[in-house]
């Protein structure tokens, strides 16, 4: 089940309340549908961003799926990517493998591919809980459980809609 994109939108609004520096997105509404990261990308580095540098924060899982992705060569021409670590997902060894499968060099401690925008691993404490696994929680009825891992007024919202129970 793919959620509404308006349902999307204000969790988000609800995960920044607070957050100054950040504000919610809303290019993906103009683009027609499927939604792709690469359409995004695209209509990004063609509009608002054109002069700019653009970052795209993934989890390893995904860095490790990203070569199914939809023209996933021209994500990495087009963007930076920033992979945050997964406890259950790949060691920094199996994401190093990936950059290497994908062209990437380690080079004066920068993963540089020509043609490429570069890779960043970002280091730290790691998130003990995956999208999916909070899904899964939410869907068994779990919201209490699923609350110390979402920003405050979120998992209210969510038992309000029952967003995820089925």
């Amino acid at each position: 089940m793919i959620t509404d994109f308006q349902e999307r939108v204000e969790m988000v609004r609800i995960a920044l309340v607070g957050e100054e520096k950040m504000t919610v997105c809303l290019v993906e509404e103009q683009l027609p549908p499927p939604s792709y990261t690469i359409k995004t990308l695209r209509h990004l580095a063609a509009g608002d961003l054109a002069d700019g540098e653009i970052f795209f924060i993934i989890g390893a899982d995904s860095l490790l799926d990203l070569p199914n992705w939809r023209d996933y060569e021209e994500i990495l021409a087009t963007t930076h990517i920033i992979v945050a670590a997964r406890r259950g997902c790949g060691d920094l060894a199996a994401m190093a493998g990936m950059a290497r499968r994908l062209g990437y060099r380690l080079t004066d401690g920068r993963w540089l591919c020509p043609g490429k925008k570069e890779i960043f691993f970002l280091s730290g404490q790691l998130p003990t809980i995956s999208s999916s696994a909070l899904r899964a929680l939410l869907q068994r009825g779990r919201v209490e459980e699923a609350a110390a891992f979402l920003p405050v007024g979120l998992a209210a919202w969510l038992r309000e809609r029952r967003l995820y129970r089925y």
